[in-house]
């Protein structure tokens, strides 16, 4: 199936409205068969995209937003596959974003207030479930015509527990909603979103976002260089009590603002009997669940396993059999440009879709680990084979290779069985270095693989007046400024930076693993310099 033509669509959604299709993406407007209501549908064709970073937020949305059930938070009904298409299904919340209400002068002061309780109730919520959404903002914030509000788009959100200060590197959001600390790239809590919420708040109340610029470069610059007396000339006409949340929200250090939604629903006068203080699940609690659905996975693939071996051929027994339920972690968010579906999404698992085989295929019909890749065949003199788990868990995130054949991309949703043995196991990230090591998996034993890859790199900060072109070998990585530091793999490099006003300068430098080399150059002075040398 390479199009979508039925009115009917993956056998339970029938089609209403379509409000967006290209030839990656879909968004409709449909009636679950099953549930006998209208749901807001995703739908992306793994097959005509090949944006990994674009599958792995769609993944990610209906992951986090699975877990989360909030009056404030967009939720999921259904997720699953139909041959190569990926599809969410999440509530009808007919509404506009928030900056529709933004724009609207007739909101009073008490109804603007009434909806940043709103968010930052949601904001609570998905805080103490362990989870921050790194994308705040009027487009991402969603209100019907009863002035209920709830977050959508979780397409870029992570778990706390996952967020090590070794990624600080990564970059992502939209900038002028983004605190300090994003948008340097740094350590991220649920004090990065309470900044980003209170930028929305400034803007809903004022109608102004004093840290957007002339374009990017500037908007960054307005963040990194942030002086907290310009909020308060934007407060002047407010409330006191909202002009003390507001620049407590907006401190430049994490240490000065507030330390949850909690603290701010207090200061907004919100009762403590309306404060919700009940995740889903306590973080410690969650861990036991955790593990023993873990243990129940293994004794039903444990089953499984008998059973398609009792059944089946000694010669055609697989060498690996996944449990995954397809699906990682992440969203692409694929209406952008429409305000009403920006964060329609939600999900639950479609299990006839799942199949446990011998023989697994990738998404590109790429056959995986079969029996002929390995030296262990079934004879007379070995005729049992044992399996153990592999469980591989990668920062930021990677294919898996086993033996040159892919795998499976982190992050892993359970371990996955394997026969016994030793294998050659390859990450790949297309931006960071290979990572390569022999594992041994052992009977009945779970052999755990922790990586964080930025571990792997160094880094390269590069300077240059008045600019230049930057040059890795015969790689180019662009022109100067460059925002990020630019990763590359430990070791000597050959980098030559042009400008047709200036000869090019070449050097050789060295990158050391975890460390940034900083160059700063000023062709001007180099220019001179070298043209007074000729003259002596």
């Amino acid at each position: 199936m390479t199009e979508i033509t039925s009115e009917i669509l993956f056998e339970k959604f029938e089609l209403i409205e379509c409000f967006k299709k290209d030839e990656h993406a879909s968004v409709y407007l449909a009636n679950h068969i099953y549930l006998g209501k209208k749901i807001i549908l995703k739908v992306l064709n793994t097959k005509t995209i090949f944006d990994d970073a674009k599958v792995e937020r769609f993944k990610r949305e209906a992951k986090i937003l699975a877990k989360l059930d909030d009056p404030n938070i967009i939720k999921v009904l259904d997720f699953g596959t139909f041959n190569e298409f990926f599809y969410i299904s999440f509530e009808y919340f007919e509404s506009k974003n928030l900056r529709s209400f933004i724009k609207d002068k007739s909101l009073s002061l008490e109804q603007k207030k009434k909806l940043i309780i709103q968010l930052f109730h949601g904001l609570s919520y998905a805080h103490q479930n362990q989870i921050i959404h790194r994308d705040i903002k009027p487009e991402n914030i969603l209100v019907n015509d009863k002035s209920e509000l709830k977050i959508g788009d979780f397409g870029l959100a992570l778990g706390l527990n996952d967020n090590f200060v070794t990624s600080q590197y990564s970059i992502v959001g939209t900038p002028c909603y983004m605190s300090p600390e994003q948008v340097q790239g740094g350590k991220l809590s649920a004090q990065s979103d309470l900044f980003s919420a209170g930028i929305v708040a400034l803007e809903l109340f004022t109608g102004q976002n004093p840290f957007l610029g002339g374009d990017v470069n500037q908007t960054i610059s307005n963040l990194i260089n942030y002086n907290e007396e310009i909020v308060e000339s934007y407060l002047i006409a407010l409330p006191s009590e909202l002009q003390n949340v507001l620049q407590k929200l907006l401190a430049k250090q994490k240490n000065k603002r507030y330390n949850n939604a909690e603290d701010v629903l207090q200061d907004l006068q919100v009762p403590l009997s309306e404060i919700r203080l009940n995740p889903v699940l306590a973080f410690g609690n969650r861990k036991l669940i955790l593990g023993i659905t873990f243990v129940f996975v293994i004794a039903l693939s444990s089953i499984l396993l008998f059973s398609i071996r009792k059944n089946q051929n000694e010669d055609d027994i697989a060498s690996i059999i996944n449990t995954d339920d397809a699906f990682g972690s992440s969203v692409e968010q694929l209406n952008e440009g429409n305000e009403n579906l920006n964060d329609e999404n939600t999900f639950s698992l479609d299990e006839k879709n799942e199949t446990i085989s011998g023989n697994i295929t990738g998404s590109n019909n790429e056959q995986i680990l079969d029996d002929s890749e390995y030296d262990q065949q079934i004879n007379d003199n070995n005729p049992l084979i044992t399996f153990g788990y592999l469980f591989v868990e990668c920062i930021p995130w990677a294919h898996v290779y086993i033996e040159d054949r892919r795998l499976e991309t982190t992050p892993f949703s359970s371990a996955i069985d394997l026969r016994a043995g030793k294998y050659n196991i390859k990450l790949i990230h297309p931006d960071y270095p290979e990572y390569h090591e022999v594992i041994e998996i052992k009977t009945d034993e779970t052999t755990n693989l922790i990586i964080n890859l930025d571990t792997l790199h160094g880094y390269l900060s590069c300077d240059v007046f008045p600019w230049g072109d930057i040059y890795i070998g015969d790689k180019f990585l662009g022109q100067t400024p460059i925002v990020e530091p630019v990763k590359l793999s430990p070791g000597n490099h050959l980098i030559t930076i042009k400008n047709p006003n200036f000869p090019d300068l070449v050097e050789n430098i060295n990158i050391i693993k975890q460390d940034t080399l900083i160059l700063k150059y000023n062709l001007n002075e180099m220019l001179q310099s070298q043209l007074g040398s000729k003259n002596n």
